[in-house]
């Protein structure tokens, strides 16, 4: 009842224009945070739009306090405004995007920090570094017990963790890194975890000597849930035994890869991931089951288009269904309304974020006519550390509204509630959405064309074999500039030359099925689409001395 009048008061509120005061705004999160059970009640009846105006009144005012309490953003607000901020376009138009390069490597950590210290309590920790060296952040006690509060939402709203007594299996790289470690501490509020990192065997046998007595969270990055569940399989575990449940994040996956594990696990089972990072911290997006249910079409679409056969089946896995939602005029429209018409041959991720607590805004398309689109992100927690205004991890992605998606899936002709896969009755959140390709540099350009790792990992994960054989990849370009893919292989997996060769040929056919760079390639006859395929051992050569996840592009050498 309350979080219905909760929603009720906002959605009048943003109707009226009526003021509503910072400090009365804290109060109503403080309480639905309270009541995790009751987010997503109110999230059920509160109107998109009103949610997008609390979230811009609350950025404004708390821009000014950052501005005042954080030495690094009271240089920017000097520079930048130094009469304040008046409105949401006048912070568009005069607070400069920032990103690591410019703002937090060339400043000490103090400087960044609200009141210029670094907190008497709390943690240190690192960024990934996939990307060169790890950056050192900070954050306070406070701020690790919000991230508890988005793990009980997660809880109460994907899993429920309140009467089902989940075993969870924490395979996060565990450290100095903020995954493992705030999900440990977190977690352990709404199931018994334990938390093993990334030891395979441990995990196998942990699953093994618990048994199937007690439901299983598996928790981790999408190569090593994969090669967790793959060798339970191999060891004789019977999954129709079992009830597990999965999350992952840190990295990006293919649907494909989804698909492997629903065919293992059962179409009722939980397979969603989570959107965060070092820099903006965890949870900024979450995959919902609306958002789960959204980045299905996207993909049954995507597939009508090269392979209806393989789109009806993969309708048929999700859904239950025999006949797929779209024709192949209905699907082009869908995607086109959303991606435009030169992304439709990609499926990004897709997550649901709260605008009260990430303002995110979309950026203009980067220059040189490349079409790919970033976002910028300034978080609205008024006691965080390390405040990030008008932040850019550059990662290829755009905002997309609840209306915007909701619009274009009703004039392809789907009932919105066939986006409710999973049969939650609170499915429908009015969040908006975020739709991820991964960072922007994680593409390689040839003669013109862009080959996207995302359609690799598609065409691996397409044969069984290969989904098995193979842990991870890096697309490189050779010193004669040739499009190259170099193979990790799993953990004791066999090295047979004519395994590679296969590898070969099955990315060489497949890959012009997903790429329509590589397929531009191979049509004109160019020499770079004559493709290097290597292969190493697992956690050798270009994957050796793995921090957490492994970049899936390599810098390209020199010519020889």
């Amino acid at each position: 009842m309350i979080a219905r009048l909760l929603a009720w008061s906002a959605n009048f509120s943003a109707r009226w224009n009526l003021p509503v005061p910072l400090t009365l705004q804290l109060l109503t999160e403080a309480w639905l945070w309270n009541h995790p059970d009751q987010i997503k009640v109110f999230l059920n009846h509160v109107n998109p739009a009103a949610l997008w105006r609390l979230g811009g009144k609350k950025m404004l005012a708390l821009v000014r306090r950052f501005a005042r309490t954080t030495p690094a953003l009271a240089d920017l607000a000097a520079a930048h405004f130094p009469d304040g901020l008046k409105s949401i376009d006048d912070f568009k138009a005069r607070m400069p995007v920032v990103d690591k390069a410019s703002y937090i490597k060339p400043r000490r950590l103090t400087e960044l920090c609200q009141g210029g210290r670094i907190p008497r309590a709390g943690s240190l920790y690192k960024s990934a570094g996939t990307t060169g060296q790890p950056t050192i952040w900070t954050d306070s006690v406070r701020e690790q017990l919000a991230f508890d509060k988005s793990v009980g939402f997660i809880g109460h709203t994907l899993l429920d963790m309140v009467t089902r007594d989940y075993i969870i299996v924490n395979c996060w790289v565990m450290g100095s890194w903020l995954t493992g470690g705030n999900f440990a501490s977190s977690a352990r509020f709404y199931g018994n975890i334990i938390n093993i990192g990334t030891l395979l065997n441990e995990a196998v046998e942990t699953v093994r000597a618990i048994g199937p007595e007690r439901p299983f969270l598996i928790a981790g990055y999408p190569p090593f849930v994969y090669s967790l569940l793959k060798k339970l399989e191999d060891g004789g575990c019977d999954f129709s035994q079992y009830r597990f449940d999965v999350v992952v994040g840190g990295e990006g996956f293919v649907e494909e890869w989804r698909d492997a594990l629903i065919r293992r696990l059962g179409r009722d089972r939980a397979v969603f991931s989570v959107y965060g990072s070092s820099d903006k911290g965890l949870g900024e997006g979450i995959e919902t089951h609306l958002a789960y249910g959204f980045r299905t079409l996207l993909y049954v679409a995507s597939l009508t288009l090269v392979d209806p056969v393989q789109a009806a089946a993969a309708w048929r896995l999700r859904s239950g269904e025999s006949a797929p939602p779209f024709t192949a005029a209905t699907a082009r429209a869908f995607l086109e309304a959303l991606l435009g018409p030169d992304g439709i041959q990609r499926t990004p991720m897709v997550f649901q974020f709260d605008p009260t607590i990430y303002y995110n805004e979309n950026l203009p398309s980067s220059p040189g006519g490349s079409g790919r689109r970033e976002f910028a992100s300034t978080v609205l927690l008024p006691w965080m550390t390390i405040p990030r205004v008008r932040y850019n991890i550059h990662d290829e992605g755009f905002v997309v509204t609840y209306d915007e998606a909701r619009r274009a899936v009703e004039a392809a002709g789907v009932p919105w509630e066939k986006l409710n896969l999973r049969g939650d009755p609170y499915f429908d959140l009015h969040l908006p959405f975020l739709f991820i390709f991964g960072r922007t540099d994680g593409t390689v350009s040839i003669d013109g064309a862009n080959i996207f790792p995302q359609d690799v990992d598609r065409c691996l994960r397409e044969d069984p074999f290969l989904s098995d054989w193979v842990y991870g990849f890096q697309l490189f370009v050779t010193p004669f500039y040739n499009l190259g893919i170099a193979l990790e292989l799993r953990a004791g997996a066999p090295e047979n030359p004519e395994h590679l060769e296969r590898a070969r040929q099955w990315l060489d056919e497949r890959l012009a099925k997903y790429s329509a760079g590589y397929a531009e390639l191979r049509r004109d006859q160019l020499p770079s689409a004559v493709l290097t395929v290597e292969k190493h051992p697992h956690a050798t050569g270009p994957f050796a001395n793995r921090r957490v996840k492994t970049p899936s592009v390599r810098n390209s050498p020199n010519p020889g």
